[in-house]
C-alpha cells in the first residue's frame, strides 16, 4: 500500500469560512490504474486566539463549487448526511484527521467538501495561506 499525500493547495480551491471550511480537490490521474484504498482529510488548528474548539467539525460532501463562487455563498450540501463525525474537542496546533470513504476519490474526478462545526466556539483551521495548509491525504495500492 501506498499513501499519496494530495495537497489541497495544488488541484483546488480551499476557504475558511467562519464557522466553515469548503475544500474541492482533483484527484487527477495519479491515481489513475490504482486502487484507492483509505482516504483522509487533515486540518491543522491555527494559533489564532480562540482557535480551539469543543468540537472539531463534520465532513459533508458539496455540490461542485469553484473559488470565486466562495466570495458569493457557501456551497450547498450534497447530502444531509455527514461523510465524517466530529473528532471531538480541538487545540491550537492539533492536526485533525477525519477518514473519509474510499470511494470519494476517484481517478480524474473532483472531491468537494464542507466542514461544518455545529459549536458555538467555532473551530479555526489553517487555510491555504497557512503554515500548515490542508491536505486530502490518499491510499493507493
Amino acid at each position: 500500500m501506498t499513501s499519496t499525500t494530495k495537497p489541497i493547495t495544488t488541484s483546488g480551491p480551499i476557504a475558511a469560512l467562519y464557522p466553515r471550511a469548503l475544500a474541492d480537490v482533483s484527484a487527477g490521474a495519479v491515481f489513475a490504474g490504482r486502487t484507492v484504498t483509505a482516504v483522509h482529510l487533515q486540518m491543522t488548528v491555527s494559533t489564532s486566539t480562540s482557535s480551539d474548539s469543543t468540537n472539531s467539525g463534520l465532513v459533508y460532501e458539496a455540490t461542485p463549487f469553484t473559488l470565486a463562487d466562495l466570495s458569493v455563498a457557501e456551497p450547498a450540501k450534497a447530502s444531509a448526511t455527514a461523510l465524517a463525525p466530529t473528532q471531538g474537542a480541538v487545540a491550537q496546533l492539533q492536526t485533525v484527521d477525519w477518514p473519509l470513504p474510499a470511494s470519494l476519490a476517484a481517478p480524474d474526478g473532483s472531491v468537494y467538501l464542507e466542514l461544518e462545526t455545529p459549536s458555538a466556539n467555532a473551530v479555526m483551521y489553517w487555510d491555504l495561506a497557512g503554515t500548515t495548509p490542508p491536505q486530502l491525504v490518499v491510499d493507493v495500492q
